[in-house]
């Protein structure tokens, strides 16, 4: 099963914007579940995956900031272990 997420062009403000946002829902995510957490490994993991997620959120914003396009075209799907 597929669900499309993402699948167009759009302005490089509109596709900073619309990254962003699904970071910052990810980032939310692996906070909440952080806070139920007790094993110092799992936190720890989870803290990592957070920063990586925000280091390359950095790269994206400084790559399409450099870039100059006006467009951009931005192409996201979740999919089941199944389908690959």
């Amino acid at each position: 099963m597929k669900i499309q997420l993402i699948d167009g062009h759009f302005s490089a403000a509109d596709a900073l914007e619309l990254t962003t946002r699904m970071v910052q829902v990810k980032v939310r995510f692996l906070e909440d579940k952080i806070k139920g957490l007790e094993h110092e490994e799992d936190i720890k993991m989870r803290e990592g995956r957070i920063k990586n997620l925000q280091n390359e959120l950095a790269a994206v914003r400084k790559l399409w900031s450099e870039n100059g396009s006006s467009q951009l075209y931005l192409h996201a799907v979740i999919s089941t272990n199944e389908e690959k």
